[in-house]
């Protein structure tokens, strides 16, 4: 009985494992995107002055995703944007699964192989991760790539090759 339990465990630890390293990478992506709005935000050019905000202000470990959300949220021309509200929910539901995801235990005595339950080992408050969670993320990251994305003229072609598979293989 014990093997059968250890199995089902370590089949259940594997999914998360993998959901995870997914949507971990993806929320770098979308915080990447963000950060390159930002920049062109305050430096509407590929300029020497916008490489040097992007790399020492922008894109360094004193100015979070969250913070990045933060400023985003402030800029009134975003707030014109036809799917701004949207945009807002989608970068807050990315950031928060992410660090859900990354910093959360799971409940192996609730959980099974299509629903995975974490919660946070200080305040015991609980998430599932199914199917439907997946899908409203693999959403949020379509709409974020797609709404970012615009109009950018990244000053590194080869960053700008990537978002634009991304994009494509979003969409």
């Amino acid at each position: 009985m014990k093997n059968k339990e250890m199995d089902s465990k370590d089949k259940i630890d594997n999914i998360l494992r993998k959901i995870r390293g997914e949507i971990i990478s993806e929320a770098v992506l979308v915080e990447l995107d963000l950060t390159t709005k930002l920049s062109y935000y305050f430096f509407n050019k590929n300029s020497e002055k916008s490489h040097i905000f992007y790399w020492e202000i922008l894109n360094t470990k004193n100015l979070g995703f969250d913070d990045k959300i933060r400023i985003f949220k402030r800029i009134p021309s975003f707030k014109k944007w036809k799917k701004y509200p949207e945009i807002v929910q989608s970068l807050t539901f990315v950031q928060n699964l992410r660090n859900q995801l990354a910093h959360w235990d799971i409940r192996f005595n609730k959980s099974n192989q299509k629903k995975i339950i974490i919660y946070d080992p200080i305040t015991l408050k609980e998430r599932v991760i199914d199917a439907g969670v997946l899908e409203e993320f693999d959403d949020a990251i379509v709409k974020i790539h797609k709404y970012m994305c615009k109009n950018i003229q990244v000053g590194c072609p080869e960053l700008k090759s990537i978002l634009e598979k991304k994009i494509k293989s979003l969409i």
